[in-house]
C-alpha cells in the first residue's frame, strides 16, 4: 500500500488521550527544552486546549515516539510495550478496562475500533481453539508503520495484568513485517509468542481464556462509559467516509466482483454525486482507493497463494498480465514476479 497522503492524514482524527501512549516518552521540561511542533502539540494536550488530533499530528507524534525510544536505548519488546497502556486510549480505553471479561474487551475494541484507532481495520475470527482479532493497516505512517503496527498489536497485551489469574495459554502475536528491534529484544517474554514475517498482523487468545474476569471491571461504570462511547462514535470526525469506501472496494475483490464506482455507491447507499462530493471533501479521489485497494489484493493474493500472475490480474480487473504487471511496478517499484520471490517477503509493506 503506497503511503498515505498528507490530505488524507489531515482528514483522519485520533483521540488526543493517545498522546499518553508516550507519555514516559516524553521528555522533562525546562528552560533547556527546545519548542518543537511536537513538544507545542504535548503542552496543548496538557493544557486541555486539545481533544483531539489529525492524523498529521498522531504521525508526528509516531516519529518522535520512535526516534525517542532509539535515543533512550529502550531495546526489549517488553519495555517497549511498558511505554503504553490501555488507559491512553481515552474513554474506550476505560470502556475495555471496565468490562466484565476478557471477551468482553475485546468486543469493547472490535465496536470502537473508528475511535481506537483509525489507521487500522479491526477484524474477530474464531476457530475451535483460539480467538483471533487481525489488524489491517488502512493508513500508512512510513518510515515507522512497523512501530505504529507493534504498538498497536502490542497495546493488547497489557490485558495480562488486568486479568484476575493468569492466561492457560501464551497470547500469540503475528507480525506481517520484520522486527522494528533486534530479534533478540522479542525473546522471553512472559504469556506472549510473537512470529515476524506473517501473513497478516494478528493478536489471538486461547477461547478457555476469554472468560477469565477483569480486575478492574465495573458494571455500573462501564454502563455509564459506554454511553459516552456511543456519543463519541458517532461525531462526525470518526465517520472518515473514505475509509469505508476503501473497505467496501476490498471487500468486493475479495468476492470476485466487477468493482465500478456505480456498485461501491450502491454498497454505501449513496449516489455516485453524493460519493464524489464526499470523497472530494476529504481531499481524495475514488480511482486512488480503488489503486490502493486493487495493489493491496494483488500483494496479498501473490504472497499468499500460488494462483497464476494471470489470474490474479483479471481478479484485479485487468484485461492482460502485462497491463497489471506495468501497473503494479509503477505502485510497488518491482514486478508481480520479483514481489513474490522469497527474498522480497522479508520487505512486504
Amino acid at each position: 500500500m503506497p503511503t498515505t497522503s498528507s490530505t488524507l492524514l489531515r482528514n483522519i482524527f485520533f483521540p488526543a488521550q493517545l498522546l499518553e501512549i508516550g507519555r514516559s516518552l516524553w521528555p522533562e521540561g525546562g528552560a533547556h527544552v527546545v519548542q518543537t511542533p511536537i513538544l507545542q502539540l504535548i503542552e496543548d494536550y496538557q493544557q486541555q486546549r486539545l481533544h483531539v488530533i489529525d492524523g498529521e499530528q498522531f504521525r508526528l507524534a509516531v516519529e518522535f515516539f520512535a526516534e525517542r525510544c532509539q535515543d533512550m536505548q529502550i531495546n526489549t519488546f517488553q519495555s517497549f510495550l511498558d511505554s503504553f497502556s490501555l488507559a491512553d486510549f481515552g474513554l474506550c480505553g476505560l470502556l475495555m478496562m471496565t468490562a466484565k471479561d476478557l471477551g468482553s474487551l475485546l468486543l469493547v475494541a472490535n465496536e470502537f475500533q473508528s475511535v481506537i484507532n483509525p489507521a487500522y481495520e479491526f477484524k474477530i475470527e474464531a476457530n475451535a481453539q483460539r480467538l483471533l482479532l487481525s489488524l489491517e493497516p488502512l493508513i500508512r505512517f512510513d518510515p515507522y508503520q512497523e512501530f505504529v503496527t507493534e504498538m498497536v498489536v502490542g497495546v493488547f497485551t497489557h490485558v495480562l495484568s488486568l486479568l484476575k489469574v493468569p492466561v492457560s495459554q501464551p497470547i500469540q502475536l503475528t507480525l506481517a513485517h520484520q522486527p522494528f528491534m533486534p530479534i533478540a529484544c522479542y525473546q522471553d517474554l512472559p504469556y506472549i509468542q510473537i512470529e515476524f514475517a506473517a501473513s497478516k498482523n494478528t493478536v489471538s487468545f486461547a477461547l478457555i481464556d476469554l472468560s477469565i474476569p477483569l480486575k478492574t471491571a465495573n458494571q455500573s461504570t462501564h454502563h455509564v462509559v459506554r454511553q459516552a462511547c456511543l456519543k463519541q462514535l458517532s461525531e462526525p470526525q470518526y465517520q472518515l467516509f473514505c475509509v469505508s469506501t476503501q473497505q467496501v472496494i476490498s471487500h468486493l475483490l475479495q468476492e470476485g466482483v466487477t468493482v465500478s464506482v456505480e456498485r461501491v455507491a450502491s454498497e454505501l447507499a449513496v449516489s455516485v454525486r453524493t460519493l464524489s462530493r464526499r470523497l472530494q471533501c476529504e481531499g481524495v479521489r475514488f480511482q486512488r482507493l480503488y489503486t490502493d485497494a486493487v495493489v493491496q489484493f494483488a500483494k496479498q493474493a501473490l504472497r499468499q497463494t500460488t494462483q497464476p500472475i494471470e489470474l490474479i490480474a483479471r481478479r484485479c480487473g485487468f484485461e492482460s498480465a502485462a497491463s497489471f504487471a506495468r501497473a503494479f511496478k509503477r505502485e510497488t517499484g518491482m514486478s508481480p514476479m520479483q514481489y513474490r520471490r522469497p527474498q522480497y517477503k522479508q520487505a512486504l509493506l
